[in-house]
């Protein structure tokens, strides 16, 4: 199962945050944790997503499962794009 890579009390969800993507802000919940932007790994599925973890300094890496495509990804400027979260574990490792 992929959740069990991830500390479970570092995942939030989009209900949780005073911020929404794209606003950079979403990730200020991160600042009360002392933990820095270089040290955040959001994986999402939209340009939106990387634009708002590109923004708060954040590693990234888009999924194509959901409303973006590869090409879209790239062209935001994402680097990192994998075709499912089920790779995620052994594509982190690499």
């Amino acid at each position: 199962m992929v959740l069990s890579v991830f500390d479970p009390t570092m995942i939030f969800l989009y209900e949780n945050l005073k911020y929404k993507k794209p606003d950079p802000r979403a990730f200020d919940v991160f600042v009360g944790l002392n933990v820095a932007p270089e040290n955040i790994l959001y994986v999402g599925d939209t340009t939106e997503d990387y634009l708002a973890s590109h923004g708060a300094g954040a590693r990234f890496i888009g999924v194509m499962t959901g409303l973006s495509t590869r090409a879209e990804f790239e062209l935001a400027g994402c680097k990192e794009v994998i075709h499912s979260v089920g790779t995620l574990p052994e594509f982190i490792k690499s």
